[in-house]
């Protein structure tokens, strides 16, 4: 009896022994299309983990791997070997040499939108036997080149792979993104001559919508200005196409408007200031006079004939919200409009406009 335990506990120390030996020695052998497999010669057991390093970014688990390299060069691949039942952690890491590339990559460009969905495209390698697989958390939710994906708001794992067989191209792309039911972006401004201010000035209102924009605006003469509300002086009259950018980088949307016909063809123009949407102050009535303003209920267009009048409502965001057509003298309801500024664009029957402020009270 005495024998048999002895034996059974020097057994037991033998396993322990040759356990407790992990060794993260490995092989590398390169294969077509910037392929390269990677094996672990060290000693193995149920209880060794492979953690893998492959040099570009990229990480994998397995006792024999392969890595798929998209340029070539030498990369500087690590392998950590854990044996769970000796705890023994031993890592090694060697260059890896890789001579040709992989055929294809994968990227996409998307475009957060507000009802908490994302418009997802592939800007990558494509091909005629291209597929395109989508992945969220890495659960497949669709395929196509092109994907709109829509869940709660959060911050989802969206990946990309692709795969073409007659190539041997394969590869994926993964971003974190994050879905909100926020308003997406929008440019958007208007201009009107600022007949209270100095001759051939007009006053421009940025009505963007947006969090944390960044904006560039380009004046149709060559120059460029940033900010929310820049001015600009042209060095003669005439007339020009007006662009604003914007961008949100938070949610990665961007959005533009060019207006080419903010100017009157006849008239000069020198200056242009822009103002805060709250900053707007009254402005010209060559066609038309508001009466009451303020008003609650209704109001009268005092024009210079009896002719009929297009009016136009904006709120101070730029959204057109009421339009009608009304003689001078004749009240115009406005009960449906809540109490807020609007800007109203008066056009006379020969096509001469004016912008005007509208207290709604």
């Amino acid at each position: 009896m005495k024998t048999k335990l002895l034996f059974i506990a020097f057994l037991a120390f033998l396993s322990i022994k040759m356990h407790a030996q992990c060794s993260a020695t490995f092989t590398s052998t390169s294969g077509p299309n910037g392929s390269v497999t990677l094996t672990a010669t060290g000693a193995n057991s149920p209880s060794t983990i492979y953690n893998w390093s492959l040099g570009n970014g990229s990480s994998a688990t397995g006792q024999v791997v392969t890595a798929v390299y998209n340029a070539p060069g030498t990369y500087y691949v690590c392998l950590t070997v854990t044996d769970t039942f000796s705890n023994c952690v031993d890592s090694s890491c060697n260059n890896v040499v890789v001579n040709s590339a992989n055929p294809c990559s994968s990227s996409y460009s998307y475009i957060c939108n507000s009802n908490s969905s994302v418009s997802l495209t592939s800007n990558g390698s494509s091909s005629a036997n291209m597929t395109y697989t989508w992945l969220v958390n890495n659960v497949i939710v669709g395929t196509g080149a092109s994907y709109l994906y829509t869940n709660t708001a959060g911050t989802y794992n969206i990946c990309l792979a692709i795969n073409d067989a007659t190539t041997s191209c394969a590869d994926t792309s993964c971003n974190n993104i994050t879905l909100s039911n926020a308003a997406p972006c929008q440019a958007n401004y208007f201009i009107y001559p600022d007949t209270n201010g100095a001759p051939h000035t007009y006053i421009g209102v940025n009505t963007s919508v947006g969090n944390n924009l960044t904006y560039l605006w380009t004046w149709g003469d060559g120059s460029s200005s940033t900010g929310a509300y820049p001015s600009h002086t042209y060095a003669t009259a005439g007339n020009y196409t007006i662009c604003l950018y914007i961008s949100a980088p938070n949610s990665n949307c961007s959005d533009s408007l060019c207006l080419a016909q903010t100017i009157n063809k006849t008239a000069a123009m020198y200056s242009v200031n822009f103002l805060n949407p709250t900053a707007v102050n009254d402005v010209q009535e060559d066609i038309a006079a508001l009466y009451p303003n303020p008003a609650q209920s209704s109001f009268t267009l005092k024009g210079k004939s009896e002719a009929m009048y297009n009016v136009e409502f904006y709120t101070i965001n730029g959204l057109k919200v009421k339009s009608v057509q009304a003689k001078s003298n004749e009240a115009i309801n406005i009960t449906s409009l809540a109490s807020s500024i609007y800007i109203l664009k008066v056009t006379d029957q020969n096509g001469a406009s004016q912008f005007s402020k509208l207290i709604k009270e």
